[in-house]
């Protein structure tokens, strides 16, 4: 919407109460004498920060009240990404913004009238679900937001961040909803600081159609003879939660990688005591829960506790580099399915004979091969592609071969989202198994090299990190 409505800092707010009123607008933006936006304040602002209070509107201005950090986006900005900035700050508008000065205004109202299938619907949806089985429906929504932005080419890693943010929010609405039943069951409130962490695919945002379960639980450290109660009260959290993600169609985790397992619901010094046994006495299972591990994300509660561990999981490198060495060895026990003369190899396994595991087979080496050299530098991102934009930036990896495996990976996450949809237009369950012989030959060349720049990229990793025959 143009032209922005705008006031000055020193506009009592009474005189912007009747700019609303008189324009029909909900929101205003604040400038300075030259014209750069300075802030924003909207008709929540005036309800919650000066009528709520009891406050004189004669003696409160714009500048009391207003947002100084409002949601901006360039005018070439993309529809998605207004839709993500929506999501992520729970915000109702967003100013389009040109070198400091404002542009127009986009509404919650604008983007849905955009989209038939409005994803701030599901949304709305999902934060008013009173039971799981209202969030279940509202979770198979998100089918139609990613066959939308597939249409509409956007890129997988959008897609696959739009659809991880759309089950952030079912996660927070069945923790919310958790709470609640087992306060009415008597087990009362939680009884200390905890955090919801989603782990693997979920933490780094690179979720698709056929992501299972992967999470945990951090609390903060109870007094000994608390421990056994609070641990119970926390699992029984999490079974509501990790049950109500299935039944709103996420599979729980064939290797128990949940937050209702003892084992991924910990206090903060037990989280400690599993990261220095991980690290200190390591063994193949060890190597591969740090890995899942090493991606976590804050999706409720107190994230000082995440962001704690994190500091502590970084320290750990420091204290033992050489377990990069491990992580990278680790990794090149398999490599991708490519035979001698680079052609690719078919899977020959019963059920996906002639068929290709793009992530067990070649996405998870981009995720661990990147992953390493995150860690080496100390990069606390945890998205494949933000870690590969900072290992550039840091000069760790050049940038044509960064954009080489960045087309390769996007490539790979494509083919993913559109097989997961395939399958799920047919009624079957969705995976991440594609036959090239249903691609078209351009689109069998684009597996093919996207193959060899991960087999390029291990290559890499193996003479970085010392692994046996890469030297």
């Amino acid at each position: 919407s143009t032209p922005v409505i705008t006031c000055l800092p020193a506009t009592p707010i009474s005189q912007v109460a009747r700019t609303f009123s008189q324009q029909h607008i909900s929101t205003i933006a604040i400038i300075g004498t030259t014209g750069k936006l300075l802030g924003l304040v909207s008709e929540r602002d005036l309800i919650n920060k000066v009528l709520a209070l009891d406050c004189n509107p004669t003696a409160v201005y714009a500048s009391d009240i207003m947002d100084k950090t409002p949601s901006t986006l360039p005018a070439d900005a993309f529809f998605y990404e207004a839709l993500l900035t929506m999501i992520k700050r729970h915000d109702k508008y967003i100013l389009v913004v040109e070198n400091g000065f404002p542009l127009g205004v986009i509404t919650m109202g604008d983007l849905t009238r955009l989209r038939r299938t409005s994803t701030l619907s599901i949304v709305s949806r999902i934060e008013s679900a009173e039971t799981t089985t209202e969030l279940s429906y509202a979770a198979k929504l998100i089918q139609k937001v990613t066959v939308n932005m597939v249409s509409e080419k956007a890129p997988a890693n959008e897609i696959c961040e739009v659809v991880s943010e759309l089950n952030d929010l079912i996660t927070r609405r069945l923790l919310v909803l958790a709470e609640e039943a087992l306060d009415k069951r008597g087990l009362g409130l939680p009884p200390l600081d905890y955090c919801w962490l989603t782990l693997g695919s979920g933490g780094r945002k690179e979720q698709t159609l056929s992501s299972d379960q992967d999470n945990a639980l951090i609390y903060a450290q109870p007094t000994q003879d608390q421990e056994q109660q609070v641990q119970e009260y926390f699992l029984t959290l999490a079974n509501f939660v990790v049950n109500g993600l299935e039944e709103a169609g996420f599979p729980k985790c064939q290797h128990n990688i949940m937050a209702n397992n003892p084992v991924w619901c910990q206090s903060l010094q037990g989280w400690k005591n599993s990261g220095n046994s991980w690290i200190f006495a390591p063994t193949t299972e060890s190597f591969r829960k740090f890995t899942i591990f090493l991606d976590f994300r804050a999706v409720y509660g107190q994230e000082k506790l995440a962001q704690e561990l994190r500091d502590f999981a970084h320290h750990l490198f420091r204290l033992a580099p050489s377990i990069l060495h491990h992580m990278a060895k680790d990794d090149l026990q398999t490599r991708v399915p490519l035979g001698l003369f680079k052609q690719v190899i078919l899977d020959k396994k019963q059920g996906h004979r002639d068929e290709v595991d793009i992530k067990g087979s070649a996405c998870v080496h981009i995720v661990d091969c990147i992953r390493i050299f995150a860690m080496r530098e100390g990069i606390l991102d945890t998205s494949t592609l933000a870690r590969l934009y900072k290992l550039v930036s840091l000069e760790a990896i050049s940038t044509d071969d960064a954009e080489y495996y960045e087309a390769a990976y996007q490539s790979l996450m494509m083919f993913r989202i559109r097989g997961n949809l395939q399958k799920l237009s047919k009624g079957l369950v969705p995976d991440n198994y594609i036959n090239p012989s249903t691609l078209s030959k351009r689109q069998r060349t684009v597996l093919r090299e996207s193959l060899i720049a991960i087999d390029r990229l291990q290559t890499f990793t193996g003479s970085n990190f010392g692994v046996e025959g890469y030297l």
